[in-house]
């Protein structure tokens, strides 16, 4: 398992379906990108 600690502001796509999104700071983005490589599901989701 993988785990970081950070502060970040969630957000809320205005359309259908009610999507919360977190933008992460670029270098936690950069490991978990490197770590679920392969594993990533459709638009980067994991």
């Amino acid at each position: 398992m993988l785990r970081y600690e950070m502060r970040a502001e969630i957000w809320v796509y205005p359309g259908k379906g009610g999507w919360h999104f977190v933008t992460l700071p670029t270098d936690v983005a950069a490991r978990i990108k490197a770590a679920m490589t392969g594993l990533a599901r459709p638009w980067g989701s994991l």
